[in-house]
């Protein structure tokens, strides 16, 4: 069984090696290893998304995907906040 790579993947390992490369250039530089520990959480999660197979949006689009996500967790709120303020009772279809 060939281990298979994709462009993708070889993207996030490409990238691996430029932050090793920028953060020994960088040493003299505190602000370079502070951009760094901004940036290197976000590769990790777009490492995440790529490895895992469960959610193809996420893998797809992951900004669009973490939105929808976001949105469904706070959607529960949102439908309470909308059939206490009586939205629904506009909209019946028996009127």
């Amino acid at each position: 069984m060939a281990l298979e790579i994709s462009a993708r993947q070889i993207f996030a390992f490409a990238f691996i090696a430029i932050y090793v490369g920028i953060a020994i250039s960088g040493l003299e530089q505190a602000i370079v290893l502070w951009l760094l520990a901004l940036v290197i959480p976000l590769h990790l999660i777009y490492w995440q998304d790529i490895r895992q197979g469960r959610h193809t949006l996420l893998r797809n689009y992951p900004l669009v995907g973490y939105l929808r996500y976001f949105f469904e967790s706070i959607r529960p709120a949102i439908r309470q906040y909308f059939d206490l303020a009586g939205w629904h009772r506009l909209f019946r279809l028996s009127q």
